[in-house]
């Protein structure tokens, strides 16, 4: 009887040392991941209503929030802190008294953000998602959340002096009835506020012109066959329009809408000017421009 306690024992004590480094491991990690939930939670939390997020427009990933302050301007003092803190230059994008907020980013855009206001924080989530995804954003990642004591009373967005730019390409060669155009594109901060209107940054042109020239240069390789650079300065080049169509020259106060409905608008745009030129016998090219010069994903023939 002795000898079958003691081999139970044994098999006990081998059953533990061989699976407790294993149970160690899940324990650390499920005690981890609470800690980060209720650090994302409560960070910065006070003993107020009030609530405000700060960040890096260029780097989303450097912000700073502040949730159930006493006061509006305590809120904004500790996000701007806290988004210095990171390395960022930091601006209040959201203010909200109550209810629920939630901040998203891209994990390989760092540019391509989002933020929702809610009573319940995953209708927040969903709100900055949607955000996040109309600015083009696609791995997106909560970075921060945080809920008030009461439900919503106000939200606002802060109204940035600088702010990103959607818009597209298009063109057409009459001689070979080919028409040439993009999806709606985005390009962060280069348009900045004049009184009541919006008007390109200095260095607009210099974001802008990268993608400007990949889409002329889809263009003639469609026309002209696949050039090298040295050929391509034989053809008389089609003028760069490094602007393109875009929301400052087309409906200028419409850069002030959520961006959902400024890419909507785009959308709408090319859609029209697609069954246009299909009704007059051309045929569509749709142009990946962020994919080029990888020739195979670029051209979707649309007749």
């Amino acid at each position: 009887m002795k000898t079958k306690k003691i081999e139970s024992t044994k098999r006990a004590t081998n059953y533990y040392k061989l699976h407790l480094p294993i149970l160690l491991l899940v324990t650390l990690f499920i005690l981890l991941s609470s800690t980060q939930s209720i650090a994302q939670n409560k960070q910065h939390k006070g003993k107020g209503n009030y609530a405000s997020l700060a960040i890096d427009r260029i780097n989303g990933e450097r912000y700073g929030w502040a949730v159930n302050y006493k006061s509006q301007d305590e809120a904004d003092r500790r996000a701007l802190k806290e988004c210095k803190r990171k390395g960022g230059n930091g601006h209040i994008v959201l203010r909200f008294k109550g209810g629920c907020g939630v901040f998203v980013v891209d994990k390989r855009n760092p540019g391509l953000y989002g933020w929702g206001t809610a009573d319940t924080h995953e209708k927040a989530k969903n709100r900055a998602m949607d955000e996040a995804r109309a600015r083009g954003g696609k791995n997106l990642k909560v970075r921060v959340w945080g809920c008030n004591s009461s439900d919503l009373v106000y939200s606002k967005d802060v109204q940035p002096s600088i702010k990103g730019v959607y818009y597209f390409y298009f063109t057409k060669s009459s001689k070979d009835k080919k028409c040439f155009i993009t999806d709606v594109l985005y390009q962060p901060n280069v348009a900045k506020k004049n009184n009541d209107s919006w008007v390109w940054t200095s260095d607009a042109k210099q974001k802008m012109k990268r993608r400007a020239t990949k889409f002329l240069d889809a263009v003639e390789d469609n026309l002209y066959g696949y050039l090298g650079e040295l050929k391509k300065k034989v053809i008389k080049r089609i003028s760069l329009d490094w602007k393109g169509a875009n929301e400052l020259d087309i409906n200028n106060k419409a850069i002030n809408l959520p961006n959902s409905d400024r890419k909507k608008k785009l959308g709408k745009a090319i859609t029209a000017i697609r069954k246009s030129f299909k009704k007059d016998g051309y045929k569509i090219f749709n142009i990946n421009v962020l994919s080029y010069p990888q020739r195979y994903t670029i051209f979707n023939k649309k007749n």
